[in-house]
């Protein structure tokens, strides 16, 4: 059973990835000002030479594979380097978290609907089939609420439902769609199912309260 342990600065997921494989996100307390500072004296009980690799998010399908520390371009970073946290920022995006077994990948992507229609899932370069992955905290059906104009996305239709004269999309059975078709295993995906809006003062969400944190959600391989 998925399992989430409390640390001053974030939760990490147990049960999960293999114990060589850190993966966790962010409480609300930590500073915007100095937050890879705090993320690494959160996770400083792990290694004392932690770098960080995070991400000039676009919405777009730019996926990064990377061995160094920096800020990258993109919607997606993975590596096979140790001791490199690789981290995205989300206020109701998903961040999936990812490690791929035969080549000893990580990875991070901030999942958007912008970049999931224009199919950053179907260009990672990894193989489904030996990866696991992990959905993170972000906006779920029960709050995702869409326009009318979003029915005109095929790629999307199937997973919209009309409900109380709204229309609400459903990220994770579209993600699951995409995963699945690429080779992933039902026993190798997970969801915190954790929604950002729900969560009230929890966990930052834009379209609650317009703000400007964010939820950072990381993978280390040590």
């Amino acid at each position: 059973m998925i399992t989430l342990l409390e640390k001053e600065y974030c939760y990490l997921i147990e049960n999960f990835f293999p114990p060589s494989i850190v993966a966790g996100f962010t409480k609300n307390n930590l500073s915007p000002s100095i937050w890879e500072r705090n993320l690494i004296e959160g996770l400083g009980f792990l290694h004392k030479h932690l770098k960080i690799a995070h991400l000039a998010q676009q919405h777009s399908v730019i996926v990064n594979f990377i061995d160094k520390e920096g800020i990258y371009t993109g919607d997606g970073l993975f590596t096979t380097k140790k001791n490199l946290i690789l981290v995205v920022k989300t206020a109701d995006c998903l961040p999936l978290f990812f490690f791929e077994e035969k080549r000893k990948i990580i990875g991070m992507v901030h999942l958007g609907w912008r970049s999931g229609l224009r199919g950053i899932l179907e260009g990672l370069d990894i193989d489904f089939s030996l990866c696991k992955l992990m959905v993170g905290v972000g906006l779920r059906r029960c709050c995702f609420r869409v326009k009318e104009d979003f029915l005109h996305y095929r790629k999307f239709s199937p997973f919209i439902k009309k409900e109380r004269d709204s229309l609400y999309f459903d990220p994770i059975m579209f993600l699951k769609e995409v995963s699945f078709s690429r080779g992933l295993k039902k026993k190798n995906f997970g969801d915190l199912n954790i929604c950002s809006f729900c969560s009230q003062d929890k966990f930052f969400s834009y379209r609650r309260d317009k703000t400007q944190k964010r939820t950072l959600s990381f993978i280390v391989k040590l």
